[in-house]
């Protein structure tokens, strides 16, 4: 008999934005869903980068990456009060 185990997911909203310069030219949004435990700005990271809009000719390129934690498990709130939004600028 073969024991099969689920592995307990979250999922997450995720907001980029693509930047040349200083002109943001796109916005993605997408849900992603990873491991209890897992950092999801590592996924998050990765279909940012198989984006069509993350092409290395465009001039100075770079982006942010928002993520939001579902609406059933409330972020800490900073000093200044809403949610936390983990960021990355790449």
């Amino acid at each position: 008999m073969t024991e099969i185990s689920a592995v307990p997911t979250r999922a997450f909203a995720v907001r980029v934005e693509y930047f040349s310069a200083d002109d943001r030219f796109a916005v993605e949004e997408f849900a992603i869903e990873v491991a209890e435990g897992e950092d999801p700005m590592v996924l998050a990271r990765a279909r940012a980068d198989d984006s069509v809009y993350y092409d290395e000719r465009i001039p100075d390129l770079w982006r942010v990456i928002a993520i939001e934690p579902p609406d059933d498990d409330p972020a800490p709130s900073p000093a200044g009060g809403g949610a936390a939004k983990p960021r990355s600028r790449i």
